[in-house]
């Protein structure tokens, strides 16, 4: 599947990493990380944008970002029950077990 993006609307940096091609599983997380991407440059602020990439992250196998993202969302919004959630098992795959009890309480 080739992945086509409206250039003039998205700015350079981007535009190149969203025009990947890609297919099967790779457009299931690239995709959506671009778009998340494009929606920070809107409301950098957004927590649920946030936690939505981390758990893109986490399907990719990326703790480190994920567990970033997740961390992003609860500053924003500690109110995210899930990115609290997801923040523990992200933090307990990584064997940060200390952090990820306190995520989960």
């Amino acid at each position: 599947m080739r992945v086509l993006v409206n250039t003039n609307v998205i700015p350079s940096s981007t535009s190149s990493y969203c025009a990947a091609l890609s297919t099967g599983r790779l457009v299931k997380t690239f995709l959506p990380i671009c778009l998340f991407n494009i929606a920070f440059r809107h409301n950098a602020k957004y927590a649920p944008a946030y936690f939505g990439r981390g758990y893109i992250s986490s399907i990719k196998g990326d703790m480190t970002e994920a567990i970033r993202d997740y961390r992003k969302a609860l500053e924003l919004d500690s109110s995210i029950v899930n990115a609290w959630a997801n923040l523990g098992a992200s933090l307990a795959i990584k064997r940060e077990f200390h952090e990820a009890n306190v995520a989960f309480n």
